[in-house]
């Protein structure tokens, strides 16, 4: 989305990744939950949901921060990239759950 040239490249692309959000939104609770202990399950889980609600918090302030530079739209979106990959990198090394 952020070499996006026209705006419905833009759109398809904002269709795909809220599939995506909301499939890992599913997912990654559920797989928590599976793998984790007993003990810490709820714990853990909880820490997921207050750790996405930080991670909004966050990306506000840096989309904020974005609003005076010129080619808003490309940094913000380059930027939300680079956490994306990380954990698609560090997801490949998870153990299956149970």
């Amino acid at each position: 989305m952020a070499i996006a040239p026209a705006p419905w490249v833009i759109m398809l692309g904002r269709i795909f990744v809220g599939l995506g959000v909301g499939m890992i939104s599913m997912t990654a609770p559920l797989y928590i939950s599976e793998a984790s202990p007993a003990k810490i399950r709820g714990a853990l889980v909880s820490i997921n949901g207050f750790l996405i609600t930080g991670g909004q918090f966050l990306s506000y302030l840096i989309n904020l921060a974005f609003t005076r530079v010129p080619g808003t739209r490309r940094w913000v979106l380059e930027v939300a990239g680079i956490p994306a990959v990380i954990q698609f990198i560090l997801m490949l090394s998870l153990p299956e759950s149970p």
